[in-house]
C-alpha cells in the first residue's frame, strides 16, 4: 500500500511540476509583479511555499518507506 501511495504522489508531483512550468512559461514572477491591475491568488510566496511543502512531504514519505521495515 505504501508503494501505491508513493506512485500516486509521484504522479501528482509530475503534474505539479507541469503546472509550475506553465506558470513560469507565461511570465511567472515577472507577470505577477508587473500586472497589478489583474487580481490573482497565485502570488509567488504561495507558489513557492506550496512547492517546498510538497517536496518535503514526498521526501519524508520516501524516508518513511525506507525506514519502516515491518515483517
Amino acid at each position: 500500500m505504501g508503494i501505491a501511495a508513493l506512485v500516486t504522489w509521484i504522479v501528482t508531483a509530475v503534474l505539479g511540476f507541469t503546472m509550475l512550468g506553465l506558470w513560469l512559461s507565461k511570465g511567472g514572477l515577472r507577470a505577477a509583479q508587473s500586472d497589478a491591475s489583474i487580481p490573482t491568488r497565485l502570488v509567488p510566496p504561495l507558489i513557492f511555499s506550496h512547492f517546498l511543502l510538497a517536496a518535503a512531504g514526498l521526501i519524508l514519505w520516501i524516508v518513511y518507506l525506507i525506514i519502516d521495515r515491518t515483517s
